[in-house]
């Protein structure tokens, strides 16, 4: 994983990706799934995006950034925009599942799926997550 500095997306204190969280607000500095923002109101995400949009200007290729923004672009219903960094995010990147996953998300527009797997393996889990994406 590749440490990139950049200002804290919530209060803009100075961070690196290598941080978990703000050591001075506590808020998340990378997003990593849709429940690290599942809670926050929009105008909250909307400044998320733009601070990864301006750290990603001077590292494109950064897949931590990629799928941060993508996961606010979902969440901000900018399908579009998600999928593309979701496809940033996964390139080379064939160990994590996530971008795959909300990549597939953002191609449905965050419609529900119907599955026909047996209640309670990780599918409908992963499906049941999709759902609050609407």
């Amino acid at each position: 994983m590749e440490i990139i500095s950049l200002s804290c997306p919530n209060c803009g204190a100075p961070v690196s990706t290598r941080q978990n969280n703000c050591e001075y607000c506590q808020s998340p500095v990378i997003i990593t799934s849709f429940t690290n923002i599942a809670d926050m109101p929009l105008p909250q995400i909307s400044k998320y995006a733009d601070s990864y949009k301006k750290t990603l200007a001077e590292n494109p290729d950064s897949q931590d950034l990629n799928l941060s923004i993508g996961i606010c672009y979902l969440r901000l219903k900018m399908y579009e925009k998600a999928s593309a960094s979701f496809e940033k995010a996964m390139e080379d990147n064939f160990d994590n599942p996530e971008p795959f996953f909300l990549a597939a998300v953002s191609l449905l527009r965050g419609k529900k799926t119907v599955c026909h797997s047996p209640p309670g393996n990780r599918q409908n889990r992963r499906i049941s997550e999709c759902r609050s994406y609407d």
